[in-house]
């Protein structure tokens, strides 16, 4: 309708037309893609030996501590993770346990009862329910292990949105591992001069497996004990008919749309700004002793010209005492985005975070470029299989093979920010702190 306006002032300007026309590309194409994740084989599960003899040290050592970090860190067990909100209002969407403590023991037992291998009762119902009543209070584990609705159903220490509201939700915007966003609003009955409230809602797939449903537990378990302006907010938790995150809503979606729709007008300096967000984000994360594991444009949302936050904790983890956890299971993993050491030992840490920031700074200031290695992955057409592609991405990184420095960056920002992200050694690393002095000094440059 712009372009038909009666005066040329009125009128759209071609470049605008053209923004206009890739944002849309851009929402669609992305609320359709399949991002791509590749099984990881580290050697821990290729060589029953190594493993054997893994087991034998730790039965050795019998530190049962370290043990049982190491195991049940696949649930999440560490329960030690504080509510991060100062804020005690009542317009809260969120309600609080009666105390942490009571939040912390029905969390703890939940994740007892999965170490124990509870099973799923009923069916996850996969149907779209185009408006879910949201329920009361918090619920309580059953432990007898039954329960009416299975494993989603006995959630406890979640904190579900209050009666009087309703999520109405909309269109597709998104899908990460597990799970499909959509767009939604979130209208409170009480409150009738109160606008409705724009959010994002995440729910399962429609087939999803009992691994899958774990994992969707487990993120809301981690998003539930976050409060950072990097970090995106959950608002609360419907239980029916499905079990849906509720999460605010952010506006320009994600960073790697974001760079491809405003690649012609956007500045070093803002994209250092961006930089200084997602690792200060990063650096809250690590100091909560929870590693991401999926730190990538796609998973960095920007809500305005200045904020970006960290989103989609379906792959993170809680590290146990040893500050790292080992994969316990073959999994599909954006491997593209992994340090050596998880690719062959299946080891993350806050440091192979730190990796995963170098290669997200690599498609930030290529403004949305694929981190595709040099000389990997060539032969992909040939019949290579994941495992091959997975051995040769590790053997190019060990080797000293690095992402180049895309044209469109800086020098200085490739060789003070992105390669110090890619030492071997994880310990030679920078940690996400001292990222964020790299940034602030460089920042000065511009």
């Amino acid at each position: 309708m712009e372009c038909w306006a009666d005066t040329d002032k009125l009128q759209k300007e071609p470049q605008a037309v053209m923004r206009d026309i890739n944002q849309i590309l851009y929402q669609v194409y992305n609320s359709r893609r399949a991002h791509s994740y590749a099984t990881a084989f580290p050697k821990l599960f290729n060589d029953q030996e190594r493993t054997d003899k893994r087991n034998s040290e730790i039965s050795d050592n019998n530190d049962s501590s370290d043990c049982e970090s190491r195991a049940s860190s696949l649930f999440t067990d560490r329960t030690s993770l504080p509510w991060d909100d100062p804020d005690d209002s009542s317009a809260r969407l969120i309600r609080l346990s009666e105390t942490d403590n009571d939040a912390e023991e029905e969390l703890s037992a939940y994740l007892g009862w999965l170490t124990d291998g509870g099973t799923i009762g009923d069916d996850v119902d996969g149907s779209t329910n185009d408006k879910a009543s949201c329920l009361v209070s918090v619920n309580k584990l059953d432990r007898n292990r039954g329960g009416r609705d299975g494993l989603l159903g006995q959630m406890q220490g979640i904190f579900e949105l209050d009666a009087e509201c309703n999520v109405i939700l909309q269109g597709r915007i998104g899908q990460g591992f597990y799970g499909e966003v959509y767009r939604g609003t979130l209208e409170r009955d009480n409150a009738k001069d109160s606008e409705p409230q724009q959010v994002a809602v995440k729910k399962l797939k429609t087939r999803a497996l009992e691994a899958d449903i774990r994992d969707f537990e487990r993120e809301i378990a981690i998003m539930k004990t976050l409060k950072h302006p990097n970090v995106v907010e959950i608002l609360g938790v419907i239980s029916e008919p499905e079990v849906c995150l509720v999460m605010e809503f952010v506006k320009h979606g994600s960073l790697q749309s974001y760079l491809a729709i405003h690649r012609e007008n956007i500045t070093h300096k803002k994209l250092l700004g961006f930089a200084l967000d997602i690792a200060t984000g990063m650096d809250y994360l690590g100091r909560k002793s929870i590693v991401h594991r999926d730190l990538a444009a796609r998973n960095i949302l920007v809500a305005d010209e200045t904020l970006v936050k960290i989103s989609d904790f379906g792959l993170a983890q809680v590290t146990g005492k040893n500050d790292y956890y080992i994969l316990q299971t073959n999994r599909d993993l954006p491997i593209k985005w992994y340090a050596p050491e998880s690719l062959r030992d299946g080891r993350f840490s806050a440091k192979s975070d730190v990796w995963s920031f170098g290669v997200t700074m690599y498609e930030t200031f290529g403004l949305g470029e694929d981190p595709k290695l040099p000389g990997v992955g060539n032969d992909r057409d040939n019949g290579e299989n994941e495992e091959e592609s997975g051995v040769e991405l590790l053997d190019a990184l060990e080797r000293g093979i690095r992402l180049p420095c895309p044209p469109s960056c800086p020098q200085i920002v490739y060789v003070k920010l992105m390669h110090p992200c890619w030492q071997l050694q994880s310990n030679q690393r920078p940690d996400f702190a001292t990222l964020c002095c790299s940034i602030r000094e460089l920042m000065n440059h511009y």
